[in-house]
């Protein structure tokens, strides 16, 4: 999939690929448009639309905009919004310095010149004015009660000094974000006129308010409950408008969370940065890769919210890579530029110069070709005046004509990067000398957006006109580190209670498993072994190395299998010899592809899970190299033995009672086309080395289940037959759910498991914990001169978690080159009331049981198994497996 962003030429004007039009931010900065290309996927594009000089305008400023959106939508989400990309009815923001204006061959937005009058004030605090001293009318009574804090912390652990990507926002004692709500005597029906009355009280406001037709939010309280102006009405000088000021209720921090990220995002705007995505991105930093035709971006992802330690914003470098390449050059070098036919893939026009390609310019007034306008406004000329204009038809909102979107490819460039970019390993080494930075950097790039915030004069009196002071550094805290599990590689060390198990010095214990057997090892009897006619040698000496490799972990290897020349490899090829071959005696069946094809590995995988089928598939081009073939087949022959359902190695959790842990993630289809598949895997036995899984089909993009409820009896009724009774005590590890999902999951998914446990008559201790990783919360160690990546194990669980939730930050993997990313986890449901330390201790053990890794990952184990089985399910099988693998990890 591709992405086009505008040329470099004017970097202030790029557009926010993808979101711009239908569901982006409603700035009025550019257009995203598919376009379909004859033998090349749809491309996403945007647009560097022209600059227009409007008048100022600041009655419509897009930050006391959007909050008045936030109120009349009711919404404290992120402001994805769903606003329109250009601003066809409201003006941009008057400091912005240009408005962007949609090239749609008719029609360019007309400004609103609003006169400005001077208002005669009547109110107590200000001369000539009265005050109703009538008691209040009630409206304080609406006032929101604040809700109870959480505060749940461990003490276990090592302390260590950390500090994170947080800053401190600090607010003054005598401003804030006060609600009032506003009456017009005579009523007023025109917004417009609404907002021009209230800006023409600027002296005796102020600057910083937001005002949505009713409610007035300002930074500063008023003296008095009730205040009356006396103003005259827009256009009339002659009749007086009265307005009738009630205070409402002092907003609390939640409620201006919206507020202020707007206000930020306004900063990041003074600071000369650029908007795409929703993020911002230096262009006078860029990173030129000129041999791939890229550069990357340096940027920032913000976001202010309330937590624990009060309004903090949390900040972390970002990058961007975009592609140099114009559409026209892409078309060109691929064949796809010229001809007929382009009628049958674009709303084209016949060249430039075609009349029909005229629009009318604003300033001006006259009417002139796309061609004459870049020339004369950017001095762009366009090379070939036969090259296709793409044009995007806007879904309409409103009924009423949408006007066409028309954009030149000479001036569109391609951002992203397609498979080809991200399968060249020289290309990615390449971008990730600039991506993958260390905790160093991103602490050196977080103090130079502070220092750069305090010194640009119109960010730093934007945050004093709200009363807002930002710290200069990040947060210091402390964090803890906990022990490292121990380790049992085979059933008679986990059985001695007397020996302790193995302690890896880190995160990591390769050594260990690849020099000693493991865990539960199944004997290797029969099996097949499917290759193409080229791959003979390769098949062939794979087999031999299988063997050697296979004792030293203690399996037992009685057949050298049956090895089969499929001819030529095609997918018909392997599934006809599958086929004819396959048997009930037989074990497992190993593939060697000549390539990767998402098509044969599909048909492949399919047919092997509906049949129960045990399926290994190997890329002939890993098998390639002989120095590392061992290397590889350990790997490989670890992997069957799991398959096949045996374990490699154990931990041991303990407590005297009867465990169970549950791992769920749900699987989208990217071009939202097939049904989301929730995958569920529990752990069987108190070593948690067996599992069981199942799938869910559901709705398509559907994140939250309806149905767990079946599956969920059936997983209990499995632990019960293998452990003789239930759990005593359950924990359900949630990944996949983000931040807006949190109340819906708990009353829709906690409450399916606890119906569970009445229809069983079963009251065991159960925690239902969400994983989230994509994060951009960052833990740095202090270390005595610059600060580094922490331990595995550090947990941080105060000051920079969410106030109002029970969350901690876990840090579980090793990581030796960038920065490593936490894990946040928030626990939903817990009735067993026990230590903080109990759940983070559970969550770092859980992670060192993940079979294809010798040693801990990012998440529970049971967690990554839900994912690799429902992308397995979602996105190649599309069907149910057959529950006789259920007992195995045949998704690995």
């Amino acid at each position: 999939m591709f992405s086009v962003a505008p040329q470099r030429g004017n970097p202030e004007q790029i557009a926010e690929p993808q979101r711009v039009l239908g569901r982006g931010r409603g700035r009025g900065r550019g257009s995203a448009v598919a376009v379909t290309v004859p033998e090349l996927e749809p491309l996403q594009l945007s647009f560097d639309v022209s600059p227009v000089t409007l008048p100022d305008n600041p009655e419509e400023d897009d930050f006391l905009a959007a909050f008045r959106r936030l109120h009349e939508t009711g919404s404290m989400g992120r402001g994805r919004g769903r606003g329109r990309g250009f601003p066809f009815s409201s003006c941009p923001s008057e400091d912005s310095g240009f408005a962007s204006a949609a090239l749609t061959g008719t029609e360019i937005l007309t400004p609103l010149v609003r006169p400005r009058h001077e208002a005669s004030v009547v109110s107590s605090s200000y001369p000539n004015s009265t005050v109703d001293e009538s008691p209040d009318t009630g409206l304080e009574d609406l006032m929101e009660q604040e809700r109870q804090a959480v505060i749940q912390r461990g003490i276990s652990g090592k302390r260590i000094p950390v500090i994170a990507n947080f800053v401190r926002l600090g607010v003054a004692e005598d401003m804030g974000v006060f609600e009032y709500h506003v009456d017009f005597k005579p009523e007023v029906e025109n917004f417009r006129y609404k907002k021009q009355l209230i800006s023409s009280l600027t002296a005796d406001l102020g600057p910083a308010r937001t005002f949505d037709g009713a409610k007035l939010y300002l930074a500063t309280k008023l003296p008095n409950k009730i205040t009356n102006f006396c103003v005259p009405y827009p256009h009339q000088p002659d009749q007086k408008v009265e307005i009738i000021i009630k205070y409402v209720k002092t907003n609390n921090l939640t409620e201006c969370v919206h507020l202020y990220n707007v206000l930020f995002r306004r900063i990041m705007e003074h600071l000369g940065l650029v908007e795409m995505k929703r993020h911002f991105y230096n262009h006078k930093a860029v990173f030129d890769i000129p041999q791939h035709k890229l550069e990357i971006w340096p940027g920032y992802i913000t976001a202010i919210d309330e937590y624990e330690g009060g309004l903090l914003l949390c900040c972390d470098s970002s990058f961007r890579v975009l592609r140099t390449a114009t559409v026209l050059e892409v078309w060109s070098v691929n064949n796809q530029y010229g001809g007929a036919g382009w009628e049958n893939n674009f709303l084209v026009d016949e060249n430039l110069e075609s009349s029909k390609a005229r629009f009318k310019e604003y300033v001006v007034g006259k009417i002139m070709t796309f061609a004459k306008y870049y020339k004369d406004s950017y001095n762009l000329p366009i090379t070939d005046l036969t090259q296709p204009m793409l044009v995007h038809r806007p879904k309409p909102k409103e009924k009423g004509f949408v006007p066409l979107i028309l954009l030149v490819p000479e001036f569109c460039n391609i951002t992203g990067m397609d498979a080809s970019i991200t399968s060249n390993y020289e290309i990615m080494k390449d971008v990730a000398r600039h991506t993958r930075i260390t905790p160093h950097q991103r602490n050196l790039a977080l103090k130079k957006l502070i220092e750069n915030v305090n010194k640009c004069v119109e960010a730093k009196s934007m945050l004093d006109m709200w009363g807002l002071t930002l710290e200069e550094a990040g947060v210091s805290l402390e964090g803890r580190v906990l022990a490292i599990p121990s380790i049992f590689s085979t059933k008679k060390e986990f059985n001695d209670r007397n020996y302790p198990g193995y302690f890896p010095d880190s995160a990591n214990f390769g050594n260990k498993v690849l020099k000693s057997p493991i865990f539960d090892p199944v004997p290797v009897r029969n099996w097949l072994l499917l290759f193409c006619r080229h791959d003979r040698m390769r098949a062939n000496r794979m087999m031999e190395m299988y063997k050697q490799v296979a004792q030293p972990f203690g399996i037992a290897y009685d057949s050298n299998g049956q090895a089969i020349d499929v001819g030529h490899g095609s997918t018909r090829d392997f599934h006809y010899a599958l086929e004819k071959h396959i048997n009930r005696q037989v074990q497992f069946v190993v593939f060697i592809f000549p390539s990767a094809r998402d098509d044969t590995y599909s048909a492949i995988k399919r047919t092997c899970t509906t049949r129960g089928i045990t399926s290994q598939v190997i890329l002939s081009k890993t098998l390639g190299n002989e120095r590392k073939l061992r290397a590889v087949m350990q790997k490989i022959a670890l992997q069957i033995n799991c398959k096949l359902g045996g374990s490699l190695w154990s931990i041991r959790i303990p407590l005297p009672e009867k465990i169970m842990f549950i791992g769920m993630d749900v699987y989208h289809d990217p071009k939202q086309k097939r049904p989301s598949v929730t995958a569920l895997v529990a752990s069987l036995n108190n070593t948690h080395t067996k599992y069981y899984s199942r799938v869910i089909f559901q709705e398509t993009h559907q994140e939250t289940v309806n149905s767990m409820f079946p599956i969920l009896m059936d997983l209990m009724r499995v632990y019960a037959d293998a452990n003789g009774g239930y759990p005593d005590r359950i924990v359900l590890w949630r990944d996949g759910v983000g931040d807006g999902q949190l109340a819906y999951t708990k009353n829709h998914e906690v409450s399916q498991v606890t119906d569970v446990f009445k229809r069983l008559i079963i009251n065991p201790k159960f925690t239902f914990c969400v994983v989230q990783k994509r994060i951009n919360a960052r833990l740095y160690l202090q270390g005595k001169f610059n600060v580094e990546n922490p331990e595995p194990g550090t947990v941080v669980d105060h000051t920079i978690t969410r106030k109002y939730l029970y969350d901690f930050f876990l840090v579980s993997q090793l990581v030796n080159e960038g920065t490593v990313s936490p894990t946040h986890y928030v626990v939903l449901e817990d009735n067993s009331n026990v230590s903080p330390d109990f759940i983070q201790k559970f969550a770092f053990a859980t992670s060192f049981m993940y079979y294809n890794w010798t040693g801990s990952i990012r998440v529970p184990a049971m967690c990554q198994y839900a994912h690799k089985l429902a992308s397995l399910v979602g996105q190649y099988t599309q069907v149910e497996p057959s529950i006789e693998m259920a007992k195995t990890l045949y998704y690995l």
